[in-house]
């Protein structure tokens, strides 16, 4: 997805089990801007890819499973949404963190 929202067709046919997505609705009207949004989410829910939103749009924040929030290089705070057990969880980190798994 490139910075004016528009999300590459090809990308999507390919499968992808990850999509990082910077200030995907940043350039777009709100209507636009919801669209994009909901594609993803559904992308996510019924494709069961992994969508990384990098956004300063915190009304972005509900919808999210996960909410990282990063100040000045490292990890201020995680928040989990509520898909996980005990939702909206709050949990509060000191030092740098990367993303493991199997994507």
């Amino acid at each position: 997805m490139s910075s004016s929202g528009w999300l590459s067709p090809a990308a999507l046919a390919k499968n992808p089990k990850l999509l990082l997505c910077d200030e995907p609705t940043g350039a777009l009207d709100y209507q636009t801007g919801k669209a994009i949004l909901k594609l993803l989410q559904d992308t996510c829910r019924e494709k069961g890819v992994t969508v990384i939103v990098i956004t300063h749009n915190s009304a972005l924040t509900p919808m999210a499973d996960r909410v990282i929030r990063i100040r000045n290089g490292t990890v201020a705070e995680e928040i989990l949404g509520p898909s996980h057990a005990g939702g909206g969880d709050r949990v509060v980190t000191s030092g740098p963190m990367c993303l493991r798994g199997a994507f």
